[in-house]
């Protein structure tokens, strides 16, 4: 009996070594198995595509959402939301779910309306995930169901792994990331800078646009530094703009900036 025991342990010791030295098989082997899983979780799920009411005087078949329209029966379902502490930028948390999950949507609003800028939300196989700046964490909304509630983990699970123990090659591209950004702004502030010698008034919006005034301190022209577009109707005035914007971004040190 001992010895089936120290046979076991052995075994394991010798899978344990074979995981840390071959972290990628054991990666692999992680995801195949939690692929097993959620395949088993689709074929129990049951869909309803609707429901056959039984009355003294006729039969009719009714969508789900109808039951309260209909019938004396009551509808309800369950909304969770989770918050999942998550500190780095969100696009590698969205490679990162691509990678790991089949569909993947960036969700451009909200029923809330309430996004700002750098605010992004994910739809994840039917669970919300938003990020809002400044707050470095995700909130996760779904609605609760035993396959949502696994997927729920999931996501959880690998924003928690991003931020306790990022890959190497996340973090470079963070600090890539940040440094690409300072030096975007640095350089929008240096093209305003230059505006403003070339222009009577001018004024920053908080979106980045910059209105171009005229002597009577009407709007002539936007622009947008970061797309190069310019929007004037002074054919001259355009030309200008854009004659100055090119000269500034060829003569940035990256052509991108």
């Amino acid at each position: 009996m001992m010895n089936e025991e120290a046979k076991l342990i052995d075994t394991k010791m010798i899978e344990m070594q074979h995981d840390i030295s071959n972290p990628e098989e054991k990666q692999k082997k992680e995801a195949e198995e939690e692929d097993v899983v959620m395949n088993q979780f689709d074929d129990n799920f049951v869909k309803i595509e609707g429901v056959f009411i039984k009355t003294s005087s006729e039969n009719i078949i009714i969508d789900e959402e109808e039951i309260d329209e209909f019938t004396s029966l009551r509808k309800s379902s369950l909304i969770q939301k989770q918050f999942v502490p998550y500190k780095y930028n969100p696009e590698f948390f969205l490679r990162a779910a691509k990678d790991l999950f089949e569909k993947v949507e960036v969700v451009h609003d909200s029923e809330e309306n309430t996004l700002d800028e750098d605010d992004l939300i994910i739809n994840i196989e039917g669970i919300e995930v938003a990020y809002k700046k400044g707050r470095e964490y995700l909130e996760l909304t779904w609605a609760a169901s035993p396959k949502l509630d696994l997927i729920t983990d999931a996501i959880g699970l690998l924003a928690i792994q991003i931020s306790s123990s990022p890959p190497a090659v996340v973090v470079k591209e963070m600090v890539d990331h940040r440094k690409d950004q300072q030096r975007a702004k640095d350089q929008f502030k240096v093209f305003v800078r230059i505006l403003q010698e070339h222009c009577e008034r001018l004024v920053v919006r908080e979106d980045k646009i910059i209105e171009i005034y005229d002597t009577n301190d009407v709007v002539i022209g936007e622009i947008d530094y970061f797309t190069k577009k310019v929007l004037c109707e002074n054919s001259d005035v355009h030309n200008h703009i854009m004659e100055l914007l090119e000269l500034h971004h060829h003569s940035c040190p990256h052509s991108d900036c």
